[in-house]
Formats: C-alpha cells, sequence, structure tokens
C-alpha cells in the first residue's frame, strides 16, 4: 500500500469543488485509471473513488458533507493522506441505467459483476453529454451484458469520464466553467 500525503488547493470548476492529486504523487498508485482510495482529507476519513484527469492524474470530487463540516471553499489549502483501496463500494445507480436494466431483465446479471465492473459501465455511460449517445451507450451496455460481457470495451479509462467537470475526457484548467 502507497501512501501519498500533500497539500492541495480545493479548486472549483462549475458547481463542483474537487481537489487535484499532483501528478509526482499520483503516479505511485496502480493505475492511471479510476481507483476507490481511503485517507484523510484534513480530520475527515475518505472512502470514495479518485477520477482520472486524462492527463496522467487523477482528481478527487469533495462530497457536499464533508464540504459543510470543515467549511471548504475553493482556493482553500488542505492536507490529505491518501491510499489505495481493495474495497469498493457499489455506486449509485441512475434510474435511467436501472430502468433499462429491468425492463431488460437484467439486474440479475448486473448484480453478478463486481463493484469495479458497475463502476467502469457507469463512467462508459455517463462519459457523454449528448443525450443520443448516453441512450445509445445504454443499449449497447444492454446488449452486452445479455451477451455475457463483464465490462465495457473500447473505453479509455484513463479519461476524465465527469463531463461537468472535463472536456473531450480531460479535466478543465479554467475555475470558470467554460
Amino acid at each position: 500500500m502507497n501512501k501519498i500525503s500533500f497539500t492541495g488547493k480545493i479548486r472549483q470548476i462549475k458547481t463542483t469543488l474537487l481537489l487535484p492529486i499532483p501528478l509526482e504523487h499520483s503516479t505511485a498508485f496502480s493505475t492511471r485509471g479510476m481507483l476507490m482510495i481511503e485517507g484523510r482529507l484534513e480530520d475527515t476519513n475518505l472512502h470514495c473513488p479518485i477520477e482520472p484527469d486524462g492527463k496522467g492524474s487523477h482528481w478527487l470530487k469533495i462530497d457536499s458533507s464533508i464540504l459543510h463540516r470543515l467549511k471548504l471553499k475553493a482556493g482553500d489549502m488542505v492536507y490529505t493522506e491518501i491510499w489505495e483501496s481493495e474495497k469498493w463500494y457499489a455506486p449509485a445507480l441512475p434510474d435511467d441505467i436501472y430502468s433499462a436494466l429491468s425492463e431488460n431483465d437484467l439486474l440479475g446479471i448486473w448484480e453478478t459483476l463486481t463493484h469495479r465492473a458497475k463502476w467502469e459501465w457507469l463512467r462508459w455511460i455517463n462519459a457523454t453529454a449528448n443525450l443520443s449517445t448516453r441512450t445509445k451507450r445504454i443499449a449497447i451496455a444492454m446488449d452486452k451484458l445479455h451477451n455475457g460481457d463483464k465490462r465495457p470495451c473500447c473505453f479509455n479509462s484513463r479519461m476524465c469520464s465527469d463531463v461537468s467537470v472535463s472536456k473531450a475526457g480531460v479535466l478543465k484548467e479554467s475555475d470558470m466553467g467554460d
């Protein structure tokens, strides 16, 4: 287990507050893709995913309960100590994906997937701001799950899949939301 510790500046992109993980620390992790971490942000315990930034590093979305408890805002400096976790938890399932799984009688198959595989499916589906593309990806996922695929193929897991803070799979630099 590689523990990393650093003091970093909280950034804001649109309405999301996040903490970029410095590249020199992020390279200690086993993957440039998404991973689950444990650790501490100031005096608060963490067990959450970190997302790739599309440039070889990662970033941590700061949960609203932590923001309120610690009274954090953009520009604040925070001490963080994190390490890679082997314990993945199941992601929240968006309503449209739950409905598609249910309508296609695939909820049972979904439940057989590892938590990490579930995160990968959701990252692939969510990595678009275009509703038409999302709908197509959900249909493709249903077909692939029906045919026994456990993970999405042809997805660059090193790219940022949160379209609210990224452009073309790369975390935005500007805090102005462009």
